[in-house]
């Protein structure tokens, strides 16, 4: 039964702020009918007044949250780091704020009911149940969003045949507040600063019970890690009561490390409030400093790689009857493949803002790096059938380049199919988070791509070496056809990616500013390697050349040959004339 008598004014207060025009979901309420005196009556027609108002607390519900929501988009997110800079208490007094909307909120009802609020940045639920078990989020009613890609969940187990009466709760779930919060933390009772000793690694979740007569509880909570490559797990909460601090800290207090694995941690705590994992970073994180100059490299790399690109397609098409073979088709195939990649790299990588927008981009970007690496892989069978098998002709260029395309396509739908989306894309960048395993459907492929092709030089090379001509060199002249060969080979078989192993290591930034320049400058070696340094194009000019000048010979000779038609012609022409005075 409602308690008119103390939610009156409150829900009159929510009639009061909506309008008929709202949208509203009917909410399942009890309400008991019993034989009433005339104060019951009076009592029961303002109960049956408040109760159209309480039919409109979902959708101010729904609006509260929306609200929320807007506030913590991804567009708002410098302001709000702007605050932390600045010494406030960042997005912690909104989450003080939405605990007492809720709190509120469940004060109003004596019935069994759950209501949840889904948006793109908040998950808010709340509720009353007899249930000794609370599980949180409702995953039935949050199917297909966010919160049921994450692991992280709420279990509140109460103790059987203690309780009396309906518990309360409520929880909320931020997705993208994790480092909107001052980082201050107590140890040992006071309060030190995170100074890049750990991280909020979990998102923030926010759990109370109310009106519960048991004491004794059991909080369980499982986080899901967001970042990879963290250590020393510490289950933490925000106390807004710290002391000499502007709106709280995190704090371990009456917390418990259950369990820990690579991608979550168990924390068991005592109380309620807001929660969240802190963890240490596994490796010394890249500085500040370095992140422009490599942003930069890569963009300016990249559009010079696309104009580039561009201008060997044009070259080998100007030229394509003298250069055309199974090995340039399989180029221009790979030319047209990398100016999507990058051209998708520079318009999208950093399109974070709609979570749909930024996984579409992560996913065409998976697809055509795929692609990329599945025609080098193309090459580097080509190479072999040229070296190795030098008598076989058959051209095989047609069994090649379909599934170079297809099979790309396949790894990720299956990719896309399995993890439902999860993982292509984050809050930094629209590509494969590296915090999943998801990453492996392209390192994978990539690594053994990568593994082949050097096989491939390395055949090649050898092959080259004991051909007769070169076995009686000297030992320089053979490194200097064997460097020449490598350098041809590397920017069409993407060895150079082997730097990016090298380059996940914060510590070698050297490798980072290497990994930058090879891979965003691919489109121009492959110019200078496949079109400046190469004896086809050079031939193919010639015999261009060759064409074109003959043409103009066999133009200027039928010019020359028309204008020797024309004076005979003239000739003939005034002779005659001539004749006929002469016979007038």
């Amino acid at each position: 039964m409602f308690r008119c008598h103390k939610s009156r004014s409150f829900l009159r207060q929510i009639c009061y702020q909506h309008t008929d025009k709202l949208s509203i979901e009917q909410l399942e309420v009890s309400f008991n009918v019993h034989t009433l005196s005339n104060q019951e009556l009076t009592w029961n027609i303002q109960c049956e007044t408040l109760i159209q108002a309480l039919r409109r607390v979902h959708a101010q519900y729904n609006i509260f949250a929306s609200l929320c929501n807007n506030l913590l988009d991804e567009r708002n997110r410098q302001p709000w780091e702007e605050l932390v800079d600045g010494g406030s208490g960042g997005a912690a007094p909104l989450v003080n704020a939405v605990s007492e909307f809720n709190d509120a909120f469940n004060d109003v009802i004596d019935s069994n009911f759950s209501l949840v609020a889904v948006k793109e940045n908040v998950v808010m639920e709340v509720g009353k149940t007899s249930s000794d078990e609370i599980i949180v989020p409702d995953r039935s009613k949050t199917t297909d969003t966010w919160i049921s890609d994450s692991a992280t969940e709420i279990k509140l187990k109460l103790q059987k045949n203690m309780c009396t009466g309906l518990t309360g709760y409520s929880s909320t779930f931020y997705r993208n507040v994790s480092r909107l919060f001052p980082e201050y933390l107590i140890l040992n009772g006071t309060v030190k600063s995170f100074n890049g000793s750990y991280d909020v690694n979990s998102i923030i979740a926010d759990f109370t019970i109310h009106g519960s007569s048991c004491s004794n509880y059991t909080l369980i909570i499982k986080f899901d890690h967001l970042l990879g490559n963290h250590i020393r797990p510490f289950c933490g909460h925000w106390d807004f009561n710290t002391p000499n601090t502007s709106n709280g800290a995190w704090s371990s207090f009456g917390s418990r490390l259950v369990d820990a694995e690579d991608s979550y941690t168990l924390c068991e705590y005592n109380h309620t409030t807001n929660f969240a994992i802190l963890m240490s970073p596994g490796g010394r994180p890249l500085s500040r400093a370095h992140h422009f100059p490599l942003s930069l490299i890569s963009s300016i790399g990249c559009g010079v790689s696309i104009l580039f690109l561009v201008i060997t397609i044009i070259i080998h098409v100007v030229f394509w009857r003298d250069v055309s073979d199974d090995g340039t088709k399989v180029l221009i195939n790979l030319c047209v493949a990398l100016i999507i990649s990058y051209v998708i790299f520079l318009a999208g990588i950093t399109q974070t803002e709609n979570k749909v927008v930024c996984s579409v981009i992560a996913v065409a970007m998976h697809y055509m790096f795929l692609t990329d690496f599945a025609l080098m892989l193309a090459e580097g069978i080509l190479f072999v059938k040229m070296v190795v098998f030098i008598f076989n002709k058959r051209s095989i260029v047609n069994q090649l380049i379909p599934p170079c395309w297809v099979v790309p396509a396949v790894i990720v739908g299956i990719s896309a199919g399995v993890t439902k989306l999860r993982g292509y894309g984050n809050h930094k960048y629209c590509w494969l988070s590296p915090e999943t395993n998801l990453i492996w459907a392209f390192i994978g492929p990539a690594l053994l791509v990568i593994t082949i092709n050097v096989i491939v030089i390395i055949i090649t090379v050898y092959k080259m070496m004991t051909v007769k001509a070169v076995a009686a060199k000297t030992p320089k002249e053979k490194s200097k056809i064997g460097l020449k060969g490598i350098r041809v080979m590397l920017p069409l078989f993407g060895v150079t990616w082997v730097l990016g192993t090298f380059s996940l290591n914060d510590d070698l930034v050297m490798f980072q500013y290497l990994f930058a320049i090879c891979n965003s400058l691919q489109g121009l070696f492959i110019f200078v390697f496949n079109c400046c340094l190469t004896d086809k194009i050079r031939k193919g000019y010639r015999e261009h050349k060759r064409r074109r000048a003959n043409r103009m010979d066999l133009k200027f000779s039928t010019e020359c040959t028309n204008n020797d038609n024309l004076k005979t012609a003239h000739r003939r022409k005034n002779v005659y004339t001539e004749e006929m005075d002469d016979t007038l």
